[in-house]
């Protein structure tokens, strides 16, 4: 479980960082639930809550340290941490936001298949400058 879990959270940021968000329906349970900074209930609420993503020219998420807690035959839990960085523009100065964040996640298999059922978003930091 754990190579599924690693490539769970390896492909949402991949998804993310390049603008896929329909692709998140392939890991994420329809009734998938994130918390934290912000709650959102059912994959599709999330999906369309990215949209504000758009606004920022790129990202890219670099994840670490990928750990199992606690795992049964259908549930599993982990954490990773991430490092987000987002490139925008401001009247013409580029910026760049990085966030430390660090995920608890929940994932569920159903007839045979694994996909994320929770994940709880930490911000732990969080930095703006100019590029």
């Amino acid at each position: 479980m754990e190579e599924v879990y690693k490539s769970l959270v390896l492909k949402y940021a991949n998804l993310i960082d390049m603008k896929n968000f329909t692709g998140l329906q392939e890991i994420l349970w329809e009734d998938f639930a994130m918390s934290g900074a912000f709650e959102l209930h059912g994959a599709q609420n999330f999906i369309n809550s990215l949209d504000q993503l758009k606004n920022f020219e790129s990202t890219m998420h670099r994840v670490s340290n990928i750990q199992m807690h606690e795992s049964n035959e259908n549930v599993t839990h982990g954490s990773c941490y991430c490092i987000a960085s987002h490139i925008g523009i401001n009247n013409e100065d580029k910026y760049i936001l990085d966030m430390g964040i660090i995920y608890r996640d929940t994932i569920e298999s159903r007839d045979g298949e694994s996909k994320l059922l929770k994940r709880d978003f930490s911000l732990i930091w969080q930095e703006q400058r100019s590029l």
